[in-house]
């Protein structure tokens, strides 16, 4: 373990306290002799007085100092791990020594993050005026011998990225994916050498170090690999392109999936190697704009770096070239494949109309005897799904496949449909109601506590038209559920009267005049013959119902205008119509004597 000596300030001030220790002891012990005849028995022993004076305490020693210490001491472990690794690599066979090397850059790689620490511990030591002479010394030391350390590995290391790709190159397609993923480990382990080199600049310039020679090779060959990696992203994806166009042709061949999922593994290695290049690039406070563009391009994600006014510049013109070029090399085809859709979907559109007006008139005319819903409903289906059908052709010459695109409206109807498990119950009532047809549209219903004119029917609801002309929108699970009363089905109907007349009466000729009454009726059916009859006897009236038969479409207009003419016949033959009466007696108030 290594200590450091005690700044110079805390030496000088122990060496001053033990000099007037023993002056004041020196002093004790002459004074004792001299009084020593006198009076013996009050002079203490020059022990005793030692023993009586206060002791100086031992300063402590500062936080900072401590720390760097316990850094030293970590500094130190490391070292000898890594004296250990070497020793071992030297012994290795050549199975072993790629990843005894690896655990020796990950070893030096740590040190120089504690180096980091030592240097930030010494800075502040030094602003808190304590003296660091031999942890200045023993840093720099330390910073000297990382720098050419780490570039002997950069360049052992590229040296092994060179041989990986020229092992790429050779190999077959199927083993290329595989190449590829050691190719990225490689190349990870190559940008970390880089950003311990840039780090380790950043030490060196913070204790005022000579860094010219290392910072000049640092920015040469950052730069240079930089370009390198930005070319080598620009060609795969070129090749991606390439390669998408070939897939397009032949969709099936395992041999281009297999040749484009390694190219992608490439070009997420290069991507992200560029960003670590570009942030190092950054940090050195060199120019990196053409590769941030290139980065955006590719990866279509949008950082801060888009508002810098040169890269977000060099975007724009970039977009705009790409955007000419592809108008001059594919605007022609795309103008014709939109007008070839556009004719398409009017061709569609026509057979649409033709088969609606071909469906109606076969289901108008056919015997089938087809609801109107029901009727409106097939037609609408059916014109539709020609259509759908056009529009589908249609997609597939702009290029879309339909395969995909219809098993993922099949997945999309399979969730969608799970999701709304009531309305599929609304569905099916409304499917059960079109087949079995208990009302259709423009009848009169009662269900669901709710009676008016059928307006409008879907697969999902019915809409109801009420008399007072509100619309009540029914859920058809609820119709199909409920009873249903149809007012309007058939084309004849009875009107339900009902006369009450005095007990006094000669029941028929009252019968008599209510028939003559309907007798000058034209809408009053005679098959069936309309029905005048004494009903039953009431508490104070004798009941006669009056029943004749009318169309559907006359009910009210007869109920209505026959309830008035029966009243002013009977008031023209002097009948009147009973009415509850009420006897009321009113007893004299008895005597007060009685």
């Amino acid at each position: 373990m290594r200590h450091f000596k005690p700044p110079v300030q805390v030496l000088a001030w122990i060496v001053a306290t033990l000099i007037l220790g023993l002056a004041s002891l020196t002093h004790a012990e002459d004074n004792a002799a001299a009084a020593e005849g006198a009076r013996p028995e009050e002079s203490p022993p020059p022990s005793e007085a030692l023993l009586g004076e206060e002791e100086e305490e031992e300063p402590a020693v500062p936080p900072l100092v401590l720390a760097a210490e316990k850094l030293l001491t970590e500094a130190d472990t490391l070292r000898e791990r890594h004296d250990q690794l070497e020793q071992q690599l030297k012994s290795a066979d050549e199975s072993d020594q790629l990843v005894l090397d690896r655990q020796l850059i990950e070893v030096k790689l740590d040190f120089l993050k504690l180096t980091g620490r030592i240097v930030a511990n010494l800075l502040a030591q030094e602003q808190a005026g304590l003296e660091v002479v031999e942890l200045r010394e023993l840093t720099t030391k330390q910073l000297n011998t990382l720098t050419p350390s780490i570039v002997r590995h950069i360049k052992v290391s590229e040296k092994l990225t060179q041989s990986i790709r020229r092992q790429r190159d050779e190999a077959d397609v199927a083993e290329v994916l595989q190449i590829e993923q050691e190719l990225e480990r490689e190349v990870y382990w190559l940008d970390r050498l880089y950003r311990s080199y840039v780090e380790n600049i950043q030490h060196r310039e913070a204790l005022g170090l000579g860094a010219k020679k290392p910072t000049n090779d640092l920015l040469e060959r950052l730069g240079e690999r930089t370009r390198i990696q930005a070319a080598r992203l620009e060609l795969v994806l070129e090749q991606l392109r390439e390669i998408g166009v070939r897939i397009a042709e032949q969709p099936d061949e395992t041999k281009l999936l297999t040749e484009k999922a390694s190219l992608e593994v490439r070009r997420k290695t290069l991507t992200t190697s560029l960003s670590r290049l570009v942030k190092m690039m950054n940090t050195m406070e060199q120019d990196a704009s053409e590769q941030q563009k290139l980065l955006i391009t590719s990866t279509g994600e949008v950082t801060s770096d888009i508002f810098k006014p040169d890269v977000a510049l060099g975007l724009v013109e970039e977009w705009v070239g790409e955007a000419r070029q592809w108008v001059r090399e594919r605007g022609p085809g795309v103008v014709f494949k939109i007008l070839l859709f556009v004719i398409i979907i009017t061709i569609a559109r026509v057979l649409s109309g033709l088969t609606r007006r071909i469906m109606t008139r076969a289901l108008v005319s056919s015997r089938m005897q087809a609801s109107q819903l029901l009727q409106r409903m097939t037609i609408a289906a059916i014109s539709n799904t020609v259509l759908l059908l056009g529009i589908l052709i249609a997609l597939s010459q702009l290029g879309f496949e339909l395969g995909p695109l219809l098993a993922g409206l099949g997945i999309a109807g399979f969730v969608i449909g799970f999701a709304l498990q009531d309305s599929l119950a609304n569905f099916a009532a409304g499917m059960m109601i079109l087949g079995y047809r208990p009302f259709d549209q423009g009848d009169v219903i009662d269900v669901a506590g709710a009676r008016g004119t059928v307006h409008h029917m879907s697969l999902v609801s019915t809409t109801i038209l009420t008399f007072d002309n509100r619309t009540l929108i029914i859920p058809n699970n609820k119709i199909w559920g409920d009873v249903v009363t149809n007012l309007t089905h058939q084309d004849k109907r009875r009107v339900d009267l009902m006369v009450r007349i005095g007990y006094e009466q000669d029941i028929d000729r009252c019968e008599a005049v209510l028939r003559d009454v309907l007798a000058h009726d034209d809408r009053i059916l005679q098959d069936p013959p309309p029905v005048v009859k004494l009903h039953e006897f009431g508490e104070f009236a004798m009941e006669i119902i009056v029943r004749p038969w009318a169309r559907t479409n006359d009910y009210w207009d007869v109920y209505w205008d026959m309830t008035g003419a029966i009243k002013r016949r009977l008031d023209r033959e002097g009948i009147p119509i009973a009415v509850p009466l009420a006897d009321i007696r009113i007893r004299p108030e008895r005597e007060a004597g009685s």
